[in-house]
């Protein structure tokens, strides 16, 4: 059933294609040129960019191939419709030089738009990483002032037996017994950093749920694999808790001013490479 279906299909190609035929031979046929079409970004004033700016968009189109007749597989394509078959072969081949300077312009102001754009998402990312910076010196501070208690400590242990000239590595092993005995300051030492001064403590806010951890945590550590409890903070044994504390809130004041001269220089540069980029589109044009 299947192959007498197929046979039937092949022989109303066949009648149709007979009748093409018959009607070509006392008619002219219609010829079609089978096009492509894409987009050309132009830079204007105030355009974002990567931020979802406004743009003037133009058409690149291009001839791909010409037929006598459109088939069912280019219904839907873009083409143009010309009286003759031979009036669209000469449009398709006089037209070729030409399309190809409009194909290498075209490329061009992708690449500069492109270029422009790739400068605009490196000064978001930058400003992106000073604002996070930003919020986890505070919450650093604020853990520390949190739990103030612990971290003095586990400043005082760590402080005493480096005093009394105990080998790092013994400190290391002091440390491990206490946190398997269950020492709730033992247990805040994630590591020890004696060669800078500094231990490495895991810190999270008193009281507060696992649930409530995880979404502060999601808010500090954005983009970041999040740590099972609390956050990493390096402690400098030199100085007081609140000492330590008023580090990260200076470390947070600093990057607000990083932040401050990077959005005015990054405008500056942003609208050089505005500038360049509509030079060079110009050029391309």
């Amino acid at each position: 059933q299947d192959k007498e279906s197929d046979i039937d299909l092949v022989m109303a190609a066949l009648s149709e294609a007979h009748t093409l035929f018959q009607r070509l031979r006392v008619q002219p046929c219609k010829g079609y040129i089978i096009q492509k079409k894409e987009i050309t970004p132009i830079v204007q004033n105030g355009d974002k960019g990567a931020e979802g700016g406004a743009r003037s968009i133009e058409d690149l189109v291009t001839n791909v191939e010409f037929h006598p007749m459109l088939f069912r597989q280019y219904q839907s394509s873009c083409y143009q419709e010309y009286e003759t078959f031979n009036k669209a072969v000469d449009e398709f081949f006089s037209s070729k030089t030409s399309q190809k300077q409009d194909v290498k312009t075209h490329q061009l102001q992708k690449a500069a738009v492109k270029k422009l754009d790739n400068i605009k998402q490196d000064h978001l990312k930058r400003l992106e990483a000073l604002k996070q910076s930003q919020d986890e010196d505070k919450y650093k501070a604020e853990l520390i002032e949190l739990n103030s208690d612990l971290v003095e400590k586990a400043c005082i242990v760590i402080r005493s037996a480096v005093a009394s000239a105990m080998d790092w590595g013994d400190i290391q092993l002091l440390v491990r017994d206490a946190q398997m005995r269950g020492d709730p300051v033992a247990s805040i030492i994630h590591s020890l950093k004696l060669h800078s001064n500094l231990i490495t403590l895991q810190l999270k806010e008193p009281y507060e749920s696992d649930n409530d951890d995880d979404e502060i945590e999601e808010k500090v550590q954005k983009k970041k694999k999040k740590p099972k409890k609390g956050i990493k903070v390096d402690v400098d044994l030199s100085l007081s808790v609140y000492a330590n504390a008023r580090r990260y809130y200076d470390q947070k004041k600093q990057a607000a001013r990083k932040e401050q001269k990077t959005i005015d220089a990054s405008e500056k540069a942003l609208k050089s490479a505005e500038k360049k980029t509509k030079q060079s589109l110009k050029q391309a044009a």
